[in-house]
């Protein structure tokens, strides 16, 4: 078996989910080509499938030390650090995959296809799930790309990938117990992270817990993405109103709502939230953002490599414009955007879009 014939079949086994089938394949190849960086690197591929993210690490650096300027094991590098709480290393990895990717530009033969998301169905199951932490006394209530659907669309927005549930803080654990004992699961999340805890159905569905907590003196309700045991200034924090919640019925019983939120919606997407807007990613662009910390930057470089290995040039575009906003001065973004803009594609030319998340 050729090299290129070989991890092509590793490839649509990793698409299909049969790891084993893969790592067998590999193990042969490694035999046979010890000295080309892409056979490690889908061995990492296919131990970071399986939740193994400390073994996938070893094979990416294994890659790297043959192959240190290889953009795809650099941001596979990245990404096995930033899910094990190692932002820092990260960022240098995803770093290193946008230069990489800035000096020889690669693409990806397709994008990926997007997740299914049954929107009525989704918004089914939001009102069961709300109405069932109600009943256990929890204060849950819908947020972000959940929120702005049901307000601006009367409806879940239809290329969402996710339910957004926003509660106190304080009871994150009842809730995330109450939950596994219905029959979700934990998603893969960076290690530590305690905020947002992001589960699934097994069936496809997506369901985050964003807790919050009432800021000293001010009142305001911050949240954000969390990681427990690291430096306060690594931490993705964001800032909403002074929670007010108030009950109302659904079919499925009483739910707890926003009261006022269409301010809840101008904090996180700004005083334009009505505007559908395809590029804005709520994780980088969100308005209420305090700071733009190492947990934030490393969502933002992996998400511009992503894009632009994926040929989505506006979606790239738009993702280190939305950081430069933080961090004009960084020479590395600034050359990101240079190249971006030479490989725009010609006027009257339009990629699909999808609404405002």
């Amino acid at each position: 078996m050729t090299l290129d014939v070989g991890c092509a079949q590793v490839r649509k086994w990793l698409q299909a989910g049969q790891a084993a089938q893969a790592w067998a394949a590999l193990q042969q190849l490694a035999q046979a080509y010890p000295q080309q960086a892409v056979v490690p690197r889908l061995q990492g591929a296919v131990l970071s499938a399986t939740g193994q993210h400390a073994q996938a690490l070893a094979h990416y650096r294994a890659a790297l030390a043959l192959a240190p300027h290889d953009g795809l094991a650099l941001a596979a590098a990245g990404g096995s650090l930033h899910l094990l709480g190692d932002l820092p290393v990260a960022m240098q990895h995803y770093r290193g995959a946008l230069q990489s990717q800035c000096r020889a530009p690669l693409r990806m033969a397709a994008s990926p296809p997007p997740p299914s998301f049954d929107s009525a169905a989704a918004e089914q199951r939001l009102w069961q799930v709300l109405a069932q932490l109600a009943g256990a006394g929890i204060h849950a209530f819908a947020t972000a790309g959940t929120l702005l659907g049901l307000v601006r669309e009367g409806r879940l927005l239809p290329f969402d990938k996710d339910l957004d549930i926003g509660l106190p803080f304080a009871q994150m654990q009842t809730a995330t117990s109450l939950l596994l004992n219905s029959g979700w699961q934990r998603a893969a999340a960076p290690q530590g992270m305690v905020n947002p805890v992001m589960l699934c159905d097994g069936q496809g569905l997506s369901l985050d817990l964003c807790g919050l907590v009432a800021e000293t003196g001010s009142g305001a309700a911050l949240g954000g993405f969390w990681l427990q045991g690291v430096p306060a200034d690594w931490q993705r924090v964001t800032q909403f109103p002074v929670l007010h919640l108030h009950q109302q019925p659904q079919p499925q019983g009483t739910v707890w709502t926003v009261t006022d939120p269409e301010a809840w919606l101008a904090a996180l997407y700004g005083p334009d939230w009505r505007t559908p807007d395809p590029d804005f990613d709520t994780v980088i662009a969100a308005h209420n953002l305090r700071g733009f910390a190492v947990l934030t930057q490393c969502y933002a470089f992996s998400r511009i490599y992503e894009a632009w290995l994926q040929g989505r040039l506006q979606k790239a575009a738009a993702l280190t414009s939305q950081s430069l906003r933080h961090l004009p001065d960084d020479a590395l973004l600034l050359q990101v955007q240079q190249q971006l803009a030479n490989e725009a594609p010609p006027a009257g030319e339009h990629a699909l879009v999808a609404c405002r998340l």
